[in-house]
């Protein structure tokens, strides 16, 4: 097993060095993230989300360890949330595999102005 990069995008988190790992949760509706809050929740969350919309995750902002979001920027309202919240964010991330990723183990790891996505492969 290791771990091969898919994606790339903006840090919104403005620092360097950090790295998570977790499973990760495409959030395409107002009920995704209501089912996570009624015990679907992994303890180590990271969601894609193809907006940069925050309303929509924030009743499991306390849940999430990582944020990936094919949209917006580092002045976003999301990536403002995730910098008050510390939780690691990229955004306007660009992936070369989209489909199939729920579930999956996920990287991130923040360097400089770049976040780096990569995927646990068997």
């Amino acid at each position: 097993m290791g771990w091969v990069k898919i994606g790339e995008g903006l840090n919104a988190l403005f620092s360097s060095g950090a790295e998570v790992e977790g499973t990760l949760k495409e959030i395409n509706s107002s009920n995704d993230p209501l089912d996570l809050c009624e015990g679907e929740a992994s303890l180590n969350l990271i969601v894609l989300l193809k907006t940069a919309g925050v309303t929509i995750i924030t009743p499991i902002l306390s849940m999430i360890k990582g944020i990936i979001c094919t949209t917006g920027g580092t002045s976003s309202h999301l990536a403002i949330i995730s910098r008050e919240y510390r939780i690691p964010c990229i955004m306007a991330t660009s992936l070369s595999q989209c489909e199939d990723l729920d579930g999956k183990e996920v990287k991130l790891l923040l360097r400089r102005r770049k976040g780096f996505v990569y995927l646990l492969e068997a």
